[in-house]
């Protein structure tokens, strides 16, 4: 829901299910080569270059929804090169837990593109309806206080966070 509100989809569609073992969410599978993943991708600098937007995208979506579990096999290549995100399995939680594979860009500046749609959200989540009150929906109230708080340090901080402790990953 995030994804589409955001107008971002880059994430195959999902629903909720209860299962055996109880509610769960199911995703849609996506056709890939399961020995591509975010560090293949990456390695060729011209590969990276190709893909930079499509990856700051799915970056600055993981600071909004505090994905905190993005891990190299969680990003997929489909057959026509279309880039999916998957498995957010852990996310919305009230603590901001930033945990990705994803530090590339710690310190650049969001693109004016994404902090629109962030800002679009922040608005839209004023007076919910819609895709975005189904989203609401599906939070709990501190979840969605802590969805509004992020969404603000994006906003106002306008880049990408660094990685604790540590250099930038150096491209040479």
């Amino acid at each position: 829901l995030l994804s589409e509100v955001l107008d971002w989809n880059f994430i195959p569609f999902t629903i909720i299910r209860e299962g055996p073992y109880g509610i769960g969410s199911v995703q849609q599978f996506v056709e890939h080569n399961p020995r591509e993943n975010y560090y293949t991708l990456t390695q060729d600098e011209a590969n990276h270059a190709g893909r930079s937007n499509e990856l700051q995208t799915i970056a600055c979506f993981d600071l909004v929804a505090n994905s905190t579990d993005r891990k190299p096999n969680h990003l997929l290549v489909d057959a026509a090169n279309k880039l999916w995100s998957i498995d957010h399995g852990l996310t919305f939680h009230s603590d901001t837990k930033i945990r990705t594979v994803i530090w590339d860009f710690g310190g650049k500046r969001i693109a004016k593109s994404h902090l629109n749609a962030v800002r679009n959200l922040a608005r839209q989540l004023e007076s919910p309806e819609g895709r975005v009150q189904e989203l609401v929906d599906q939070l709990y109230p501190d979840e969605v206080t802590s969805l509004q708080r992020r969404i603000e340090w994006v906003l106002d901080e306008g880049k990408y966070p660094g990685l604790p402790g540590r250099a930038r990953r150096r491209r040479d």
